[in-house]
């Protein structure tokens, strides 16, 4: 969530020039130094320099709030009796079966408690969406994509939600979502039965900003669309799932945001001919899985506009260029109406924020001796050799070992993070060791000789070093 404003009241500032006023900005500023700028005209809005030049001045006195929580959440669409989906998924749904559960809260897989997040479908009921009475759908292939991530949680055999109607289509709104958060949405549709004709378009609106990391294997994706074949979707190799990644929502007004997925047949199937048995048919989401992100994923700042994680001038210059401008853009930070105010609020409760990070891989060389770990001095924690430790800040670090009884520590060292980086490293210990030499007194026979453990025959009185601290052998030749 947002800091709590330090400016009580729904208060505006005053005006920008052109008469025009910087709304609902209600964030941490210094009133004095506010007083003391208030009030300056600018006759042309449109010079950035200049503008800027004067926000700088509002922006250094405004802070920023963390965010916390992460859960995972799994709906299944069209339930079957006894089927093996887990009891901590809903089953939020619309069809023509059933228009009574169609919205609710999502819930935490994993403790079963509800999350804030919730669920609308719809549908236009004049087309409407038929359902399979007993069978129709299929599980997912293991080592698939749909596999990997429903396997456990929603069960995808049994019954299937179909088409309706040509033209038919469900939206699926996401509502109660928070705006300083991103998202993952990955869903899925499976028919057992091969319709190679049987196109499914899904296409997400609402939002601010994705990244779309449909399988490999589907029939298209952009940046708001992918196209999937629901059709023998469990067979090896298959496993399609439509997925969004990083999403972004704008609040709407009261502290949370939305967005919407919808279902419907792609041009291709609705463009087939009227008397094909294809024709304006395919499936939606026989269930998805919605991941709310914890701020260590979420790694750039939401005033990051452009797109360095750290929240600065060039930022500022970005929202003063395309000042009132509309439309989906980054300096578009709401992703509402125009860039004003608001958008302008966002960035300077992240002014100054440095968000870059990289990773840090340490490779332990044979020979490792056992409790051999490593760790990033100012961490509590140990990590075994070949672990990598993720979003660490750009900059020096510095890497210390673990002791281990008769084995020498490689020395502290310092590493530079590079960001968006994995940094490797290697380094090893050595054994603490000592020498053993053996003289064989009284008369000493022709080839009387000994060694250590295994190693090399020595004639009396000589010396081995180099051996390693600890128990031994020592052997005489017979």
């Amino acid at each position: 969530m947002l800091a709590p404003p330090l400016v009580a009241g729904d208060q505006y500032f005053e005006t920008f020039g052109e008469g025009r006023k910087v709304g609902g900005m209600k964030r941490a500023l210094c009133h004095s130094l506010f007083a003391a700028r208030a009030g300056f005209f600018l006759p042309h809005l449109g010079n950035s320099r200049v503008f800027a030049g004067h926000l700088f001045l509002l922006l250094i006195t405004l802070f920023a709030a963390t965010a916390s929580g992460q859960w995972t959440a799994f709906n299944d669409c069209i339930r079957s009796t006894g089927d093996a989906t887990s009891a901590n998924a809903t089953s939020w749904t619309i069809n023509d079966d059933d228009l009574t559960n169609h919205t609710g809260l999502l819930k935490d897989i994993d403790t079963g408690a509800n999350t804030s997040a919730q669920v609308a479908f719809t549908m236009d009921m004049a087309k409407g969406l038929q359902v399979s009475q007993t069978a129709g759908g299929a599980g997912p292939f293991a080592g698939t994509d749909a596999h990997a991530v429903f396997d456990g949680f929603v069960d995808l055999s049994g019954r299937l939600v179909y088409y309706g109607d040509f033209g038919w289509y469900v939206d699926i709104e996401f509502t109660g979502l928070d705006p300083d958060k991103k998202y993952s949405l990955v869903g899925t549709a499976i028919r057992e039965k091969d319709y190679a004709d049987r196109e499914s378009l899904f296409t997400l609106s609402g939002h601010i900003s994705a990244v779309n990391n449909s399988s490999a294997g589907v029939v298209f994706q952009d940046e708001t669309t992918t196209i999937l074949l629901a059709g023998e979707n469990d067979e090896p190799g298959t496993g399609f799932v439509v997925r969004w990644d990083e999403i972004k929502v704008a609040d709407d007004g009261g502290g949370t945001g939305s967005f919407t997925i919808r279902a419907q047949a792609s041009d291709y199937t609705n463009s087939l001919p009227t008397n094909d048995n294809d024709y304006g048919k395919a499936y939606p989401f026989g269930g998805f899985m919605l991941q709310e992100l914890t701020d260590d994923t979420q790694t750039c700042p939401r005033g990051d506009v452009d797109g360095d994680c750290i929240v600065g001038i060039s930022d500022l210059m970005i929202v003063a260029g395309d000042w009132l401008n509309s439309g989906i853009m980054p300096a578009n930070i709401d992703g509402q109406g125009n860039v004003d105010g608001d958008d302008l609020a966002i960035l300077a409760d992240d002014w100054g924020k440095n968000a870059q990070t990289g990773s840090l891989e340490v490779i332990i060389d044979d020979p490792i001796p056992a409790g051999a770990q490593w760790q990033i001095v100012g961490d509590s924690l140990w990590h075994d050799s070949g672990d990598i430790v993720e979003s660490l800040i750009v900059g020096e670090h510095t890497v210390t070992f673990s002791n281990v009884a008769d084995w020498n520590k490689p020395a502290d060292r310092p590493v530079q993070i590079a960001y968006n980086d994995t940094t490797t490293i290697n380094d090893s210990y050595t054994q603490n060791t000592g020498s053993v030499q053996v003289t064989i007194s009284g008369t000493i026979p022709a080839g009387a000789q000994w060694r250590v453990d295994t190693g090399v025959w020595r004639n009396s009185g000589t010396t081995a070093s180099g051996i390693p601290v600890g128990s031994h052998t020592i052997t005489f030749k017979d």
